[in-house]
């Protein structure tokens, strides 16, 4: 059994390169989180990266992602996850931990309680990774009994920096039913 505190966790997020049917067992660590769309970018999957999207495209599915925590000191040094509020509010303290439900039938686990909003990290605007905001519904403002922001998830940027995706409103989406 681990004694680490919740607080000093955050998350590692990793695109998977294989097909989806190759992901039979669950992983040691974390949750593979699949079912997500990428609105405003295309995914290369070759180079696990964001591209343009292709044209009339408003939406494509992304690969499977494994939502790992790790602690805050361990952190890979390749950028793959990130300080700031996900760590603190939705660490992966095995106590804590509450399963939940997007509206389509996604499945994954976070600890309660969960943030309707949280500040944005801007952290990771030099190190070629776009902190991509995920959203349960395309309709990102939510109602006030409904929100939709969920959580930032890292994403590689590519050969584009990151300041170009958010401008482009680039988003990770459990829907796209309204």
């Amino acid at each position: 059994m681990n004694n680490i505190s919740v607080d000093t966790l955050s998350w590692e997020f990793i695109v998977s390169t294989v097909d989806d049917n190759n992901l039979v067992y669950p992983p040691k660590e974390g949750v593979w989180v699949r079912g997500l769309f990428l609105e405003g970018a295309g995914w290369d999957k070759k180079n696990s990266c964001l591209v343009e999207a292709e044209p009339m495209q408003l939406v494509c599915p992304i690969p499977t992602i494994h939502f790992k925590p790790v602690e805050n000191k361990k952190k890979s040094a390749k950028g793959g996850s990130r300080d700031g509020w996900a760590g603190k509010t939705r660490g992966a303290g095995s106590s804590a931990r509450t399963l939940h439900q997007a509206p389509a039938g996604l499945w994954w686990t976070l600890p309660s309680p969960l943030s309707a909003s949280a500040p944005p990290d801007l952290s990771s605007l030099a190190s070629g990774m776009y902190s991509c905001p995920c959203y349960y519904y395309p309709n990102r403002a939510g109602t006030s009994g409904r929100p939709s922001f969920v959580i930032g998830i890292d994403l590689r940027s590519g050969a584009t920096p990151s300041d170009h995706w958010i401008k482009r409103g680039t988003a990770l989406l459990m829907s796209l039913d309204t």
